[in-house]
């Protein structure tokens, strides 16, 4: 008898996995979504990106960053990447 293994394939992450949702952000950052929104606005918080026509969401390595390096360090970051 042989003895045959299954190729691993590497699947592409899922969507969930890339982009977090208004609820998942509000529940890793502790703030309310009006504080997400505000801080969106200054450009202290990672902004929304599109997901089809009628979905958006946070790119979870933005999101895990900005929880790593708070506001003052998320606005330090863009402007670095900015220059």
């Amino acid at each position: 008898m042989s003895n045959k293994r299954a190729k691993a394939t590497a699947s592409p992450p899922s969507i969930a996995k890339l982009l977090l949702f208004e609820r998942d952000v509000i529940e890793r950052c502790r703030l309310s979504r009006a504080q997400i929104y505000k801080l969106e606005r200054l450009g202290l918080f990672p902004r929304r990106k599109k997901y089809g026509l009628l979905r958006a969401g946070w790119p979870a390595r933005e999101i895990d960053l900005w929880i790593k390096v708070g506001a003052d360090g998320w606005n330090a970051a863009q402007r670095a990447a900015a220059a």
